[in-house]
């Protein structure tokens, strides 16, 4: 919703560009939001990989190799799903 309870009212009262505008910042918003979340799911991928990496080459590629399976089961599914709730529950 962009403004006034619905998918149009910015539209209808402040016109196309204004509703433009708005739509853009929003997806901007959540194009940076994905990003960050990628950056820090691979940040603690790494340093995972990094703390596993003393205990051998073999069990250290291993949880690598679950770490990366479970973030993006958690980007691709966890966040439509979380935006799928969060826009069920208003």
């Amino acid at each position: 919703m962009i403004a006034f309870g619905g998918s149009f009212g910015e539209f209808y009262t402040y016109g196309l560009l204004a509703w433009l505008t708005g739509l853009g910042i929003w997806w901007a918003a959540w194009a940076i939001g994905l990003m960050l979340f990628a950056a820090v799911l691979r940040v603690l991928i790494e340093v995972a990989s990094l703390t596993a990496s003393t205990m051998g080459h073999s069990f250290a590629m291993n949880l690598r190799r679950r770490f990366v399976t479970a973030a993006r089961l958690l980007y691709f599914i966890g966040v439509p799903v979380w935006l799928l709730l969060r826009l069920l529950a208003s």
